[in-house]
């Protein structure tokens, strides 16, 4: 049996049309598949991915795409329809980051990942990112440590409020946002 460990995202508009989104080497490819007219066709979206990337869509079919590029900079794009705008996020380079999400919560979206703080010391920062309607606003939610491995965060949207659960050392943490 084969195995692979490759992320994947499907957008699904509000018209059905939908949208895959996988990473071949450092490039960010998009298939999508017209629903109504039952044609389909892919795109390069990015040739400068370093590492993870995370995409959802807002109620306006607007896919939010972030990712950080070869030169350490966080980068969201939004793609609307055949449109793309790219966005800095960041204003110097930072180091790779880890467990990289964006959600939408209320029409805003909220980025979170983690960044070593230092080499081999088990030390992360964890990051959030969002928009205020003016200007990308940024955060630090926690510093943790780890063990062995950096486990993974997940970040839920229920109801208006987001919840990220991840570990801190031994402990598993919840937070509550509220947006």
């Amino acid at each position: 049996m084969a195995y692979f460990n490759e992320k994947l995202y499907l957008t699904i508009s509000s018209i059905d049309d939908i949208s895959l989104f996988r990473r071949i080497d450092n490039h960010i490819i998009r298939y999508r598949l017209n629903t109504t007219e039952y044609e389909s066709n892919f795109n390069t979206i990015s040739e400068d991915i370093l590492g993870e990337f995370s995409v959802t869509i807002d109620k306006w079919d607007i896919i939010y795409l972030v990712y950080q590029d070869t030169s350490f900079n966080l980068i969201l794009l939004l793609l609307d329809g055949d449109e793309i705008k790219s966005i800095k996020l960041t204003e110097d380079p930072i180091p790779e980051i880890y467990y990289l999400n964006i959600s939408m919560c209320e029409g805003i979206p909220h980025i979170f990942y983690f960044v070593s703080t230092s080499k081999g010391d088990g030390k992360y920062k964890l990051y959030h990112h969002n928009y205020d309607g003016r200007y990308w606003n940024t955060y630090i939610v926690d510093d943790i440590r780890v063990g062995k491995l950096l486990n993974p965060m997940k970040v839920f949207n229920r109801d208006g409020k987001l919840i990220i659960a991840y570990y801190n050392g031994e402990e598993y943490h919840i937070l509550l946002y509220i947006s």
